[in-house]
């Protein structure tokens, strides 16, 4: 622990007073005889021990953070809780207790690696974003994605993903076509309107309303690449 050299005149009685040493109890003093050159070992009792604390990774147990020390009094509970650390999220925020603290001694918390899961929504129509949002996920984790409904686009199907690092899940979204059918009669009158939506890419038979007073067309098959008006022709009786 520490070291210190004196001389005296032989036969001469001492008083050595010990020096402190942190985290050490300082004895009481020492009275010596001079006889010859020798050592004198004086044996310190500790009152605090060192605490290591680590922080790892719990996918490869590499250091992500400096080990902190910290001094822990013997004979006593010591406690000791998790940091903050960006970028990763710590397996268990419990509290980690060292009993009746002896010896110099090492704790370790662990934390997962957390990486960005992106969704990014695309229309296939146009190749354009239709926006994206995110979130925060663990390593390794298996996240089930569910795609955010987009107005006027067919909803596509959930997808799960495993992710080891910044991911980015696309979603594919088919347009949905408003066709509006006007029902005018033959003799001008408005007799009514109609709406339904087609997924791009898929047709869709125009069946018209029956009205009274007149004659009900002929359905008809449309295939549309863009929002439609469809006007259909009543003959009055």
């Amino acid at each position: 622990m520490k070291t210190v050299k004196t001389i005296g005149t032989k036969n001469k009685i001492y008083t050595y007073k010990p020096v402190a040493i942190k985290y050490y109890a300082t004895p009481a003093k020492l009275s010596y005889k001079v006889t010859k050159a020798s050592t004198i070992t004086l044996k310190v009792r500790a009152t605090s021990r060192k605490v290591t604390v680590k922080y790892v990774d719990r996918y490869n147990n590499a250091t992500i953070k400096p080990a902190k020390i910290e001094m822990a009094p013997v004979g006593k509970t010591a406690s000791f809780t998790p940091v903050s650390i960006s970028g990763y999220q710590v397996t268990s925020t419990a509290t980690k207790k060292l009993a009746n603290v002896k010896l110099d001694s090492t704790v370790a918390f662990t934390y997962d690696k957390l990486f960005k899961l992106t969704q990014n929504m695309v229309a296939i129509d146009t190749k354009k974003s239709l926006g994206t949002s995110s979130q925060m996920v663990k390593r390794g984790q298996t996240v089930t994605v569910r795609p955010t409904p987009v107005a006027n686009y067919v909803t596509p199907a959930i997808q799960k993903v495993q992710v080891n690092k910044d991911t980015t899940a696309t979603f594919n979204y088919q347009r949905l076509y408003n066709v509006t059918v006007n029902a005018v009669g033959s003799d001008g009158a408005k007799l009514g309107t109609t709406n339904q939506t087609v997924q791009q890419g898929k047709s869709v038979t125009v069946t018209p309303k029956a009205y009274p007073g007149y004659a009900t067309p002929v359905s008809q098959k449309v295939t549309p690449t863009k929002d439609m008006t469809v006007t259909v022709t009543y003959p009055k009786f």
